[in-house]
């Protein structure tokens, strides 16, 4: 498959080990040089994409539920302590469809050059994510606005 975008394999390695780490939690510690920038080149744009589908996606069909149901949910502790750490949040910590919207808008954390995080503001994706759910419970309206200034810092002290 490789071959319908390049002719040449050289860059077959790097190619395949970019792809295959694309959607770990963590890129492996002993990645290095071009494998570990391709890598990073890779999941940023993957994440990027995300926001995007997040942004566009009709939320019935990310939940399985409307999004007025989601904004009734709780937020889990764990997952607002991992927000507050500056941290992506693995699958097995998310208990509610709420943890889960918050588990994508977690993914900031992982981001690995300054012009991802400029697409990001450029987009307004932080904000008009958490604008999409509308919330029906006070306190997960008040955890959200706490989630929506921590990323919202974060990313700017990561373009500045």
């Amino acid at each position: 498959m490789i071959r319908s975008f390049i002719e040449e394999d050289r860059y077959d390695s790097i190619i395949r080990t970019a792809i295959a780490c694309h959607s770990l939690y963590e890129i492996p510690k002993e990645m290095e040089g071009r494998e570990l920038l391709h890598c990073k080149i890779i999941r940023d744009a993957d994440k990027l994409d995300n926001f995007r589908v997040k942004d566009t996606e009709n939320t019935e069909a990310i939940f399985g539920i409307s999004a007025e149901e989601v904004g009734l949910e709780p937020v889990s502790e764990n997952i607002l302590n991992a927000v507050r750490e500056h941290r992506c949040i693995r699958r097995g910590e998310r208990t509610t469809h709420m943890d889960m919207w918050i588990s994508y808008l977690a993914f900031i954390f992982d981001l690995n050059f300054r012009s991802s995080f400029l697409y990001i503001k450029k987009q307004d994706y932080m904000n008009r994510n958490i604008d999409r759910i509308p919330y029906g419970n006070a306190k997960t309206k008040a955890d959200m606005e706490e989630v929506r200034s921590i990323c919202n810092i974060y990313i700017e002290e990561k373009i500045y």
